[in-house]
């Protein structure tokens, strides 16, 4: 009696695995049609060209906001900062091989076309880039918003001047932009920033 019951409730259970699986699948099918076709378009006529140089004019307002950032007294340090932090980004789109927008290079990333270029790789690597310039009136951060939520959490650098707080920063996002750095104040983006 309890072997026949255990078998009923085996049954009974595999045929529940299979209609869940067979549903999933069904659910599944859209998507995976999607990233077929999405992934087609990865080809050699789609790959990225090189991100070129910044205009003067945004290295000069990153430089500003940088230097206003530091109550003004760091002029040197954020010219150095704002032509580093752009010549990087330009440099990672291209080594990322970046296509646009950001999220359809998530989905290559993701689905093994691509080895790098989700926003932590970013942020992993233009903080080491950052980290060994010689500033003294900035600080840097590794930022993190919607923190562990699935296909939300997004990361980014912060640069804030020395000993004032995570909040008053001003983010450094290259992601954004498929390498063209984007930067706003940690207060006025969309995004909730936390330090990490």
């Amino acid at each position: 009696m309890i072997v026949g019951g255990g078998l009923d409730v085996y049954a009974s259970g595999m045929n529940e695995f299979r209609r869940t699986r067979t549903s999933a699948l069904r659910a599944g099918l859209p998507l995976a049609l999607l990233c077929a076709l999405t992934i087609g378009c990865a080809g050699r006529n789609v790959e990225q060209a090189p991100v070129p140089a910044p205009p003067p004019d945004r290295a000069a307002s990153l430089q500003s906001d940088l230097d206003e950032l530091a109550g003004g007294g760091a002029p040197g340090e954020a010219h150095l900062l704002a032509e580093a932090a752009m010549a990087e980004s330009a440099r990672l789109a291209v080594e990322y091989r970046m296509a646009r927008p950001a999220l359809f290079n998530n989905v290559l990333v993701n689905v093994g076309l691509k080895e790098r270029g989700l926003c932590w790789h970013w942020t992993e690597d233009l903080f080491a880039a950052l980290r060994r310039l010689p500033l003294s009136s900035y600080e840097l951060h590794w930022g993190i918003a919607h923190r562990g939520r699935l296909f939300r959490e997004h990361n980014s650098l912060v640069v804030t001047a020395r000993g004032e707080s995570f909040a008053s920063g001003i983010v450094l996002d290259p992601w954004r932009e498929s390498g063209a750095l984007y930067w706003v104040a940690v207060r006025e983006d969309r995004y909730p920033w936390e330090p990490r």
